[in-house]
């Protein structure tokens, strides 16, 4: 699921969604921006294909 589902989703309880870092501090410009254009996806996730059944 990316951001976008996720947002919605969070939507509904009435609360913001925030980006974090490991330790619970709030990310810089350039990564907040970074994870909004790949839509919280890195790409070597999107590529992924499953090599066999889990």
């Amino acid at each position: 699921m990316r951001i976008y589902g996720i947002a919605a989703m969070v939507a509904l309880t009435g609360r913001p969604l925030r980006q974090r870092t490991t330790s619970y501090g709030v990310p810089d410009e350039d990564r907040l921006a970074a994870a909004a254009a790949s839509g919280g996806v890195c790409q070597s996730v999107r590529n992924f294909v499953p090599l066999g059944r889990l």
